[in-house]
């Protein structure tokens, strides 16, 4: 009897295990998808952010990019003016041909003048150069990528509540994606500038929340060099140099753990090479010649971060 209470005894044991190690299982696999879904939210809110700052001094990563020209349809008013001068010649017999047919007449005066109003367009290749691009920001674009923040947000914002992130943190998110929406509004350069990047700063402590080591070192470098571009932007050249300082040593925990980016060691090593770059060429004074060393970098930051 006592042999049979204790095999009993430890089926049961068995079974309780079981079923615990599958419950653990269950919500590891739970906290991993949306450890996943919260990495690629995050990834969508941090290239929404940089896109508007890129935008206010028209940066681009790509090498070219597509314009186009309106070119006016002078052909079709030409015809036109042939056609009046001809008439003009006629005896009048066809002057009388013109009356009767007046409405026909009429119709093919309206079809000719609509058609030499019409422009065509050309679209042409060129490059995105940096060095002499005075081109105007465009804001439609701006409030394009507010409205896509606006309607990300709410999904991300109950994401980040699961894992832990406070409803004040979550609150004061949301109140300066308004600050950013404002100052796009009014087409505020400066404002929009600032309230981005006192945006962006919630990034590295959303992803402390869930992101390994790695991956937050990144962010906080990304974030250092948002603020080096506000300085250049705004030619605070002392400013730009210790920011540059900053940049430098949020980095160095990136080159620390170097062997942790499987595949990123080139992408590092010139990363560090472009941010002892900028340093060394802080003194130029030149906010074009920064915004190229930016582009580079940021590209760099990009592929590290997708690790």
């Amino acid at each position: 009897m006592k042999k049979i209470f204790k095999l009993s005894l430890e089926i049961l044991n068995i079974v309780i295990l079981i079923f615990l190690l599958s419950g653990c299982k269950s919500l590891g696999s739970e906290k991993a998808s949306i450890e996943q879904k919260l990495n690629t939210e995050i990834s969508y809110v941090d290239g929404e952010l940089i896109s508007i700052l890129n935008k206010l001094n028209n940066i681009d990563y790509s090498r070219y990019k597509v314009t186009a020209k309106e070119v006016k349809n002078e052909e079709s008013s030409s015809g036109s003016s042939q056609g009046e001068g001809s008439s003009g010649g006629q005896s009048s017999e066809g002057s009388g041909d013109s009356n009767a047919n007046g409405q026909s007449s009429e119709g093919s005066s309206q079809q000719k003048s609509s058609s030499s109003q019409e422009n065509s367009k050309i679209f042409s290749m060129e490059r995105n150069n940096i060095l002499g691009n005075d081109a105007e920001i465009s804001w439609d674009e701006l409030k394009s990528n507010i409205e896509n923040l606006y309607s990300t947000w709410t999904v991300v914002a109950l994401d980040l509540k699961e894992i832990g992130v406070s409803n004040e943190q979550l609150t004061e998110f949301s109140k300066n994606i308004d600050r950013v929406a404002i100052s796009v509004e009014n087409e505020d350069e400066v404002g929009t500038m600032e309230n981005v990047i006192n945006l962006y700063s919630f990034l590295p402590k959303f992803v402390d929340k869930f992101a390994e080591e790695k991956e937050v070192n990144v962010i906080y470098s990304k974030y250092n060099l948002l603020i080096c571009y506000k300085y250049a932007a705004s030619e605070d050249w002392e400013q730009l140099r210790n920011s540059i300082t900053d940049l430098k040593m949020s980095f160095s925990n990136v080159v620390n753990k170097k062997d942790e980016y499987s595949g990123k060691n080139v992408n590092i090593e010139s990363a560090s090479v472009i941010i002892n770059d900028m340093e060394d060429s802080s003194e130029i004074e030149e906010k074009d010649v920064f915004f190229l060393k930016y582009k580079s970098l940021m590209e760099e930051l990009n592929i590290i971060t997708d690790v």
